[in-house]
């Protein structure tokens, strides 16, 4: 593509909409396995900045997504300081470094090299949470 975007449909596999919402996604973010990390806002947006570059869970993940990048998707719910940020969108993605064990099941997700997405959309009603999802493919 000349503009260096493309399109990923956000809606769920299978799910019928009467709009298809779409947001622009820069190509060169390299999300080469496609998952995507629910996170609740201001976090998500947090780490789109860079603020937050650790992400604390009770699980890892596989070990083939270490080392890649994955979508960040600000969820549906959101934190004190989160009230008027972005949700329910994709916001941009970033490289997941490494996993720390913290221990008594706690584990931190070590994040790097946050890109932001451009446009604007909306959906991913219904997404898994918190594991790792997959949005519907990429269309162009």
């Amino acid at each position: 593509m000349t503009n260096a975007v493309s399109k990923l449909l956000i809606r769920k596999k299978g799910q019928k909409a009467a709009a298809t919402p779409v947001v622009v996604m820069p190509e060169d973010h390299g999300v080469e396995l496609g998952y995507a990390l629910s996170v609740r806002q201001p976090y998500a947006e947090r780490i789109m900045t860079g603020e937050k570059t650790m992400e604390y869970r009770t699980w890892t993940p596989p070990d083939f997504v270490v080392g890649k990048r994955v979508w960040i998707y600000a969820t549906s719910t959101y934190e004190e300081g989160g009230e008027g940020l972005p949700i329910r969108i994709i916001v941009g993605s970033v490289r997941i470094d490494g996993i720390e064990d913290l221990g008594e099941g706690e584990y931190g997700w070590h994040l790097a090299d946050p890109l932001r997405a451009e446009g604007v959309g909306f959906a991913f009603f219904g997404c898994p949470q918190p594991k790792l999802w997959k949005p519907t493919e990429v269309i162009g």
